[in-house]
């Protein structure tokens, strides 16, 4: 959990590498990501962000709208490993749809299989797009073999029954394009981008009119940025007994 006292990210709880957090944009108004329901079936098959007025903060009245997260229709991903006696897991690195709240209350959206960002204030309209080269590196044969082994030694439970199914040939061969979206103090867009070995090399980053501003090398071992200042980036780990752990790094401007 993270309190913040400004426009952004107000509150996150969530298992370690997943989970939604809680938006407040600058007139206080707030957004919570959820499942809405078919109104033919019933069934939860519909994302959206609810958009709550500033008075919900006081006990007031007032009811949520919806920001719809655009259905995007695309190659189905791999199907998870089925492990003979502890279930299934997930083949990570598949392409995804991934939005944030931004602090003007509008939904930044894209899928990770380009690197095309559409800007929405309420799901049905388009507000601007933004388009940066596509980069979706090789994925190595080594490098997938390394992720197999990191995934058997995080979750000692399906350990040798893991290894014993998962090949690094059943993950893709490319990365995904990007891997998340993060908005900085100043409005700026921060696109994470992956390198070679499945690990964050550099954050490519589009001012709010979505002009490029340039890249930012990422620190070495980068977790997941968490949240971004004019002058630092702080990202999360996993610490050595197995914590979460929060790490700061000055942001150094026009270096070479």
């Amino acid at each position: 959990t993270w309190l913040n006292d400004r426009p952004g990210i107000i509150w996150r709880a969530e298992s370690f590498f997943g989970g939604n957090p809680i938006y407040l944009d600058t007139l206080g108004r707030f957004y919570n990501y959820t499942s809405l329901p078919d109104p033919k079936t019933d069934i939860l098959n519909q994302e959206a962000w609810l958009r709550w007025p500033a008075s919900r903060w006081t006990g007031g009245n007032g009811a949520a709208d919806t920001i719809r997260v655009p259905l995007h229709v695309r190659d189905p991903n791999a199907a998870p490993w089925k492990l003979p006696t502890q279930g299934i897991v997930i083949k990570p690195f598949q392409a995804q749809n991934l939005s944030i709240i931004d602090r003007a209350g509008r939904m930044v959206w894209g899928d990770t299989k380009t690197s095309m960002f559409l800007v929405t204030a309420t799901g049905r309209d388009t507000l601007r797009i933004y388009q940066i080269s596509d980069t979706a590196p090789r994925f190595g044969a080594s490098a997938r073999d390394s992720v197999i082994r990191a995934i058997a030694d995080r979750n000692p439970r399906i350990h040798d029954e893991f290894l014993a199914t998962a090949k690094g040939s059943d993950l893709p061969d490319r990365l995904p394009a990007w891997r998340e979206i993060t908005e900085d103090r100043l409005g700026n867009i921060w696109i994470t981008r992956y390198g070679s070995n499945a690990g964050v090399a550099r954050f490519d980053v589009l001012d709010p009119s979505g002009r490029w501003l340039g890249s930012v090398a990422a620190p070495p071992h980068f977790g997941r940025a968490f949240a971004i200042g004019r002058d630092y980036i702080a990202d999360l780990i996993e610490a050595d007994d197995g914590r979460p752990a929060l790490r700061i790094f000055r942001i150094t401007k026009g270096a070479h």
